[in-house]
């Protein structure tokens, strides 16, 4: 069997141990316990910084989102209002072109039936300069008007 003892060096051991602890615990534990309590302060307000930003960022991410969709949007319709713009200055340049080819085709007409006119009146002059001469000719006599 075991045999324990108290004797005299236990108390001593334990008033030892006691003011061992409270040595370590005023130059130990109390600064290693606020460390730890400033680094978590320090972490946490680190965190809230983190979490500030991420929500900033999430902020400027949807602005600019909601930025390029507007921007896309403006650009759509313009792109459709120029788009429309030059099927209507299209029309119209083609309605006159059209208008001015008539125009034309009416002038070319005009001076071509004056020419046809002209044309005969001086055929049928010459056709009767001609048919005269021929009938002098044939007839060996000279015709009076």
């Amino acid at each position: 069997m075991v045999d324990i003892s108290i004797n005299w060096s236990t108390p001593i051991q334990i008033i030892n141990f006691l003011i061992l602890m409270l040595i370590l615990n005023a130059i130990v534990y109390k600064p290693l316990r606020k460390i730890l309590s400033e680094r978590n302060t320090f972490f946490e307000t680190l965190r809230q910084q983190a979490d500030t930003a991420k929500m900033m960022i999430e902020e400027g991410e949807s602005k600019q989102t909601q930025q390029h969709n507007e921007v896309i949007g403006l650009g759509s319709d313009m792109l459709r209002r120029f788009t429309d713009e030059g099927r209507s200055r299209e029309q119209e340049l083609l309605a006159e072109t059209q208008r001015e080819s008539v125009r034309r085709v009416e002038e070319a007409r005009s001076r071509l039936a004056q020419a046809v006119t002209d044309t005969r009146t001086q055929l049928r002059q010459e056709a009767n300069v001609l048919a005269r001469s021929l009938a002098e000719k044939i007839l060996g006599r000279s015709l009076a008007d």
